[in-house]
């Protein structure tokens, strides 16, 4: 009995020595790591200024008059896209698509989206409300680097410049860069608005979308030839050595629902502000929107008109509302010591430290707690891009080629299409760390699927860069990459990427935990997100199909996003024979195959239920068709194939 009580005696006191050297380490960790979060200004208390920083509370009005604005299709030229189609409840209001799919889209919304590709990923609208600048080249900007003060107005390229400059009427309504911000999606041919004619909306894309104008030559027939130059900035670089081209034809976009885009005022050389005008005769000659904005202005309620001011105004309110900004980092500044394990307050130890994270990733002055510089940096990020044209990208690179009219640029000069500076190129806005748990897609343009392998390149991008295979990583196949163009990229990578940062793997998987679970609240889950889709929406168009992403298989769907008419059409491009896959949601009565002038080449009737249709199409020249499906209830759906 003594023998077994001297043991107990023995195991206790070991015990309480490694209890007691375990409290030691944390509290050395607590010391270090509470006296760096002071030493760079993180108190963890940005969202509960919110309000504070808006002078006034947030109103449920205007909150929920947004969300249907978010949501509603309705009020794209085509009726195909929302905000919420690229900006997902699943991922945060972030994308899940490594580089974004706007318009012309299949009509759902998650990893199985599919469609022409724009230039680079959908960042999240989660906490933008603390965000100074907007776009990955940083294009949407306050003044005053302050998004809540527009004293000074907002930054944006043309023709937004002069609406939102210091003193325009505009400006002075528009009291954060959230409201101006709204301005945008709306207009913008590969988000929402689409792509209806061929000559005059190619040449809308080069202006618009490549930080590119036009000059206006006073020829109408050699517009092939007119060369592009910047325009954003004086001392800009001259031109390219490159020509418009009309090739592709951007009318393969146009899946023939919906308005069609209004044509370019030639005095700005866009067509932004009549798309605008449109979206508010749309909204303007809705009952239920127009009470919605009634109840809210009382100006509208007497019979003014809404304008885009107010809807930026609604749009914004739903953004404020969607600030997941109390996370277990936010905790333990708060004073709540247990909110980090000690493998995430090392992790944060090294973030703040030896791992330089900071340096780009800041938590201080006009970062608002984001864990972001919001300045730009070339990264050393893989230039991936889609095959633009007839392929799978709707908008021209920065790098722009027209050999035989055919556009091959591949690189996205990022910040330097901007600017006009050749010293900004290949930069890129420091992307916010807030809620990266729930995020599909890494850098600008998705190169990296997981967070694991994006750190793994950061850290090394030097190095890292001479084995990089993009399909390895779970890039998809139809996003292309060439590792020769990226020693140019190598030659200006920013100092602090240059040298490497050395850490050991266990500090890496310290420092990887501190990303995934101390900056992620989690009101910004999947399953709390996508109970902000609302059930229906004023224009009465059938919300998009929200599906499941692959992060959280057992998320329900609430019934109110089932899918459209979905049919699966392969090969893509196609040779011989075309397979149409019926998802026996429909019965099919007749399919047309149309080619790009709108006329009928192959007409089939179905007298069966069938789920597997065979079109033949050998004989068809090369080119863009678009397959036009009917089933018995009338219900028309167009797809567009390439035959090779």
């Amino acid at each position: 009995m003594k023998l077994i009580t001297a043991f107990a005696c023995i195991t206790l006191f070991i015990l309480s020595g490694f209890i007691s050297s375990k409290k030691n380490g944390t509290d050395e960790l607590d010391r270090t790591l509470s006296t760096l979060l002071q030493q760079n200004g993180f108190d963890g208390r940005i969202e509960e200024k919110l309000e504070q920083k808006l002078g006034r509370k947030l109103n449920k009005d205007k909150i929920n008059l947004g969300r249907l604005v978010f949501f509603d299709r309705g009020l794209g030229m085509h009726q195909d896209n929302s905000c919420a189609g690229c900006h997902s409840p699943g991922n945060g209001f972030g994308d899940s698509q490594p580089m974004a799919i706007g318009v012309d889209n299949n009509n759902i919304v998650g990893p199985h989206r599919v469609g022409p590709r724009n230039q680079r990923r959908a960042p999240a609208a989660i906490n933008t409300a603390f965000y100074p600048k907007m776009m990955w080249n940083g294009r949407f900007s306050s003044n005053s680097g302050n998004p809540f003060d527009n004293s000074q107005g907002f930054l944006f390229p043309p023709p937004e410049d002069n609406l939102f400059k210091n003193g325009s009427p505009y400006v002075t309504r528009a009291k954060h860069l959230l409201v101006a911000q709204a301005h945008i999606p709306f207009t913008e041919l590969p988000e929402m608005a689409g792509f209806t004619s061929k000559e005059e909306e190619t040449k809308v894309a080069f202006s618009r979308f490549s930080g590119l104008t036009i000059p206006n030559t006073g020829s109408k027939n050699n517009k092939a030839a007119t060369p592009l130059i910047f325009s954003s900035k004086k001392n800009n670089i001259a031109a390219r050595n490159t020509a418009v081209c009309t090739d592709p034809d951007f009318g393969i976009f146009n899946d023939g629902h919906g308005f069609p885009v209004p044509p370019i005022d030639q005095v700005i050389n866009s067509a932004n502000f009549r798309i605008r005008d449109k979206v508010l005769d749309l909204i303007n000659t809705n009952r239920e929107y127009r009470k919605l904005f009634g109840d809210i202005y009382p100006d509208v309620k007497n019979g003014a008109p809404v304008d885009f001011i107010m809807v930026g105004e609604v749009v914004a309110e739903f953004e404020f509302y969607l600030t997941a900004a109390n996370a277990p980092i936010d905790k333990y500044a708060m004073g709540i010591k247990n909110a980090l394990s000690d493998v995430e307050k090392r992790g944060a130890i090294i973030f703040l430290t030896k791992g330089k994270c900071v340096s780009c990733h800041a938590v201080i002055g006009n970062s608002n707690q984001m864990f972001s510089d919001f300045n730009s940096h070339n990264a050393g990020v893989p230039q991936i891009h889609p095959v633009f044209g007839v392929g799978t990208g709707n908008v021209p690179f920065s790098e722009l080629a027209c050999p035989n009219k055919t556009v091959t640029g591949t690189l996205d000069y990022g910040l330097e299409e901007f600017t006009g500076n050749m010293n900004d190129r290949y930069k890129f806005r420091s992307s916010p760390l807030r809620n990266l748990k729930v995020q599909a897609a890494f850098f600008h343009n998705g190169s990296f699927r997981k967070l694991k392998d994006a750190l793994d390149f950061h850290l090394n991008p030097s190095i890292q860069i001479a084995t990089y295979n993009p399909y390895n990583f779970g890039v998809p196949l139809d996003l292309k990459y060439k590792g020769s163009d990226m020693a140019d990229v190598m030659n200006t990578l920013d100092p602090v990427l240059k040298q490497g940062i050395s850490i050991s793997k266990n500090e890496k998987e310290d420092l990887l935990a501190f990303l995934t679970e101390s900056l992620y609240d989690r009101r910004a889950s999947p399953e709390n997100l996508r109970k902000e889709i609302p059930k229906n929406v004023p224009s009465g168009i059938k919300l998009q199909y929200f599906e499941m992403d692959e992060q959280s298989p057992n998320t329900f769907i609430t019934d109110n996003t089932f899918p459209e008419i979905r049919y699966n059409l392969y090969p893509n491009p196609v040779t011989d024979k075309l397979t149409i896959e019926n998802n026996k949601l429909s019965v099919i009565i007749k399919v047309e195959v149309i080619n790009a002038a709108g006329n009928i080449e192959i007409i089939q009737s179905i007298n069966s239920e069938q789920q597997v249709i065979t079109i033949p199409m050998q004989k068809l020249r090369t080119g863009i068709y678009f397959i036009q499906i009917t089933n018995k209830d009338k219900q028309v759906t167009n797809q567009r194939i390439l035959k090779t």
